[in-house]
């Protein structure tokens, strides 16, 4: 039984594509030519590809400026690997671009076919939106690459499109990530320096003002004399009171003794007077000194604030002096055009065209004739009222064939 429904099936199919073979072959032969035709007569169309290479160079690097806090932490990354392909590919198509691309190219070279049927004079803009439709920028998954592909009718343009887009580009991501700041460095950086010179100037003429030299050598050697004065001046009050106590005691005794004693007395007296003369000597000098000591600290408080503004100038000086060298190698850099865009391959004159794929566009069609040819077979058995078979009018009528007649035209 599955063998008969095998031949009857084949049987079916047969009769089928005899029957309706004209059909077939009509369809058939009429969408082969039409595809063929439609392939040969379709202008061709290149396209040319370069692939950059883009580095994490200085542009995606944090330099801290002149925060303190963030000067220790070093050059930071601004952006990761993902964002930074990103944001050159919206670079690369950015529409300034583009507009470059075409006004150098010129709009009636690069699409004559635009110029000349519209009424009016095609702009750079218009023609810019063409292009970004023809052009293809793409990062490269698990890579650093950027591919940038590039349609057109001649390939000699093609390929001069997308090495101008790579040249216009390599200039817009200078002027993207590029910050001049040179002029600002030497401006703080004059600045501070006449800040600098002036505090050692301030010092200078504070130290020739008050003779100050070394003021802990000077401070050293007041206290020493005080030392001095003061043991000097507790001999001299020591003496006073022995002096004192040998007047009193010696004048108890006045009236018991000789005019020897007397004399004796006037001595003490004598002395004790040119002890407290000493002794009043000493006090002003040490009083004197203490006042030197104290403008001493004076003097060394208002030094101290010389020496830490000279320390902070100094070290803003060195700061700005620093970002000067860093913005001034920058700017170098960006004037001989050294970017962390690399080109991997320039563009070149394709020489095969991409379209029209005239081999495969044939197997497609007549692929599709084929289909086509054989479905319209189908429909039209299906929507006929006769029997082809003996087979079929026993399935559409239920009834047992007894014998078939062979129809002649």
């Amino acid at each position: 039984m599955g063998k008969q429904k095998q031949t009857s099936s084949l049987r079916d199919l047969l009769t089928l594509l005899f029957k309706h073979k004209k059909k077939i072959l009509i369809i058939f032969f009429a969408i082969v030519a039409a595809v063929t035709i439609g392939s040969l007569l379709l202008p061709p169309t290149y396209e040319a590809k370069s692939s950059l290479m883009v580095k994490f160079g200085r542009e995606y690097i944090y330099h801290p400026e002149v925060d303190k806090k963030f000067l220790d932490t070093g050059p930071l990354l601004l952006l990761h690997q993902e964002e930074i392909i990103n944001s050159e590919i919206q670079i690369l198509t950015s529409r300034d671009l583009s507009e470059k691309v075409v006004t150098t190219l010129k709009v009636e070279n690069i699409y004559p076919n635009l110029a000349k049927n519209s009424p009016k004079m095609i702009t750079p803009l218009e023609a810019a939106k063409q292009f970004e439709q023809d052009l293809s920028v793409e990062g490269i998954k698990k890579s650093n690459v950027i591919q940038i592909t590039f349609r057109h009718k001649n390939p000699h343009i093609a390929a001069k499109a997308v090495n101008l887009l790579v040249d216009f580009f390599k200039e817009k991501h200078i002027q993207v990530y590029s910050d001049s700041k040179y002029s600002f460095f030497e401006q703080q950086l004059s600045s501070y320096e006449k800040k600098l010179k002036e505090s050692q100037d301030n010092l200078e003429a504070f130290k020739q003002k008050y003779h100050v030299f070394s003021l802990e050598e000077q401070r050293t050697l007041l206290l020493k004399q005080r030392m001095d004065l003061d043991t000097a001046l507790k001999i001299s009050q020591n003496q006073v009171k022995e002096l004192q106590k040998k007047i009193l005691f010696l004048k108890s005794q006045m009236e018991t003794v000789s005019e020897n004693m007397e004399r004796e007395v006037i001595n003490a007296q004598a002395e004790l007077s040119s002890q407290g003369v000493k002794s009043a000597g000493l006090r002003g000098q040490i009083a004197q000194l203490d006042k030197e000591i104290k403008t001493l600290d004076l003097r060394e408080n208002e030094l101290q604030n010389l020496k830490r503004e000279i320390s902070g100038n100094e070290r803003n000086y060195k700061t700005y002096l620093e970002k000067l060298e860093e913005a001034r190698i920058s700017e170098d850099l960006n004037r001989q055009k050294m970017t962390s865009i690399s080109m991997i391959q320039p563009a070149e004159v394709p020489v095969k065209p991409v379209k029209p794929q005239k081999a495969l566009n044939i197997v497609l069609g007549v692929i599709l004739g084929a289909v086509l040819g054989f479905g319209i077979a189908l429909f039209a058995e299906f929507m006929t009222q006769g029997l082809s078979t003996p087979e079929s009018a026993e399935r559409r009528l239920g009834l047992p064939v007894l014998t078939t007649i062979e129809n002649k035209e």
